[in-house]
């Protein structure tokens, strides 16, 4: 509608431009509700960046619907009246579409306000609640067909069939049967074995049904179900160490327990079975960071698939590969991470032998003689922007993560933290190789440091909120199920640990001290005063 007076019809006006906000913010906020519902976008960065966008867009929506309706009261030639635009159906212009767009402002700002009170009725039931705002869409539009000025403009129709088309088609794939999923463990045909060190055994399996893999995150685990002799049936979570394959999957395991022996007996043609892949721990791809990859022993396996997966995409960022082992024989991967090193611009690569044997020769099979730790790290001067990553026992990890945060970096990039230290972690209801009882994975609530992700090396990340320490490596006070615990066993790690969670309780004893005479002193005022 054009040659309308702004003074004469300004209210009117200002409705009208509302409601075309209105109209547009909640099309784009149901749009992006679909596509988050329909997982259309796995990235979590964007995931993140959409859900804002939601919220945004909603936000505004409910706004420009109270003014589309408030406006309303100003316009002398509709002069609809409070109850008009607050109650449905009771309108004169128009009342069944008018009143549908009453319904449908309503219904929007109740499913807006319900996400301040969603941890009041449950996530599960205001999920179920929030499917609600595609009615909300479909109101609006009836509302602006039937009662909208603008409904009979080409723009308008236009603008309604652009914007109504993606949410048509999002909701109907979020609302289409979903295929059954398959079984949680499939059936795998060990197609090579082969020995990386005189511990470690990599071996490539094949799907037996032939069909494609789906892709995996480098970082991330797979589940292995055996059967073992005398001992049933057991499981046990072991680090994918190759870059996604569509045909098979590579595992490296440590003959270190029992079910890693009998995994070290497997023969090309036998059969195992697989769940997954799964996991947090995983190589974030987006960002242009310099990486470096901190490994010991056997937790070199998901760093490897990492690397796997930055030659492949021909990264130009700076890539540190740092590895410590005993000797060359029980180095794994020598050659082949030498190789993918060597295909990477910025690939730098630095091993240490805190053992060497006689053959291991300097500059070829390791640069440093020692352990790789924080004073390691140091000499290196590596990227003061890097992301870390480690994977290794857990002495290693704490000293270079101490080293790391010392050095500054711990609010620019908390370092990636595994928790397998040395034992097998195989034995009856034990997850944990530094020795320690640990309860199974399905039931560890563990308090503590905050880091970015949790991995095992040769095996799956602990199921538990996100990289959180171990009790008995935090200076934190004891939890009740930390009490079951082994007792520490000696050492100058035990000690200083023990030294600084005394510091810590001395420290809130003294807190509580100084709250309790805070509170007092009113208290001795008054009475000073009454004196």
């Amino acid at each position: 509608m054009t040659g309308l007076d702004p003074a004469e019809h300004g209210w009117w006006l200002a409705s009208r431009s509302a409601g075309i906000v209105a109209l547009l913010c909640i099309t784009a906020s149901v749009g992006i509700g679909l596509a988050m519902a329909g997982r259309v976008s796995r990235n979590p960065r964007l995931a993140r960046s959409l859900m804002a966008l939601h919220q945004q867009t909603a936000l505004i929506g409910l706004v420009a619907i109270a003014v589309h309706g408030i406006a309303l009261l100003g316009d002398r030639f509709l002069a609809p009246g409070l109850a008009g635009i607050a109650v449905p159906f009771v309108i004169d212009r128009e009342p069944l579409w008018t009143g549908l767009g009453v319904v449908g402002g309503w219904l929007g700002a109740a499913l807006g306000l319900s996400y301040w009170i969603r941890q009041r009725i449950g996530a599960a039931l205001w999920r179920r609640l929030h499917r609600a705002t595609v009615l909300v869409y479909v109101l609006s539009v009836a509302h602006t067909l039937g009662a909208g000025t603008d409904a009979s403009e080409p723009w308008m129709r236009v603008l309604l069939v652009a914007t109504g088309a993606p949410i048509v088609f999002l909701f109907l794939m979020r609302v289409q049967p979903q295929p059954r999923p398959g079984p949680a463990f499939r059936r795998f045909r060990v197609a090579e074995v082969t020995p990386e060190s005189a511990a470690v055994t990599s071996f490539a399996l094949e799907p037996v049904d032939g069909k494609r893999l789906a892709p995996f995150a480098p970082g991330q685990f797979v589940t292995v179900r055996a059967e073992l002799p005398g001992a049933g049936t057991r499981l046990r979570s072991y680090s994918l160490s190759s870059a996604p394959d569509p045909r098979r999957h590579r595992i490296s395991v440590k003959r270190d327990g029992v079910f890693s022996r009998h995994l070290h007996s497997v023969e090309a043609g036998d059969v195992l079975e697989l769940a997954g892949p799964s996991g947090t721990f995983r190589l974030d791809r987006e960002s242009s960071r310099p990486v470096v990859l901190l490994s010991a022993g056997v937790g070199a396996t998901p760093v490897l698939a990492m690397l796997h997966a930055l030659v492949e995409e021909r990264t130009r960022r700076e890539v540190w590969w740092l590895h410590g082992a005993r000797n060359g024989a029980e180095h794994p991967f020598r050659e082949e991470v030498r190789e993918l090193v060597e295909r990477l611009p910025g690939g730098r690569l630095h091993v240490r032998y805190s053992r060497p044997e006689p053959r291991d020769r300097f500059g070829h099979d390791y640069h440093a003689e020692g352990r790789l730790d924080a004073a390691a790290l140091r000499e290196l001067q590596l990227p003061a922007d890097a992301v870390h990553y480690l994977c290794g026992p857990a002495a290693f990890l704490d000293e270079l993560i101490a080293g790391l945060r010392a050095r500054g970096r711990s609010r620019r990039a908390d370092p990636e933290r595994a928790v397998r230290g040395r034992r097998s972690g195989e034995r009856r209801r034990r997850e944990h190789r530094s020795g320690r009882r640990v309860l199974p994975l399905r039931r560890q609530r563990d308090v503590g440091l905050e880091l970015p992700h949790a991995a095992r090396p040769g095996g799956g990340e602990r199921r538990r909120s996100r990289g959180r320490l171990p009790h008995r490596q935090l200076p934190q006070l004891p939890h009740r199920r930390a009490r079951r615990q082994r007792p520490a066993r000696p050492g100058a790690d035990r000690a200083a640990a023990r030294r600084e969670r005394a510091a810590v309780l001395r420290a809130a004893r003294r807190r509580r001290r100084a709250r309790r005479l805070t509170l007092l002193a009113p208290r001795a005022r008054t009475r000073t005063e009454r004196a």
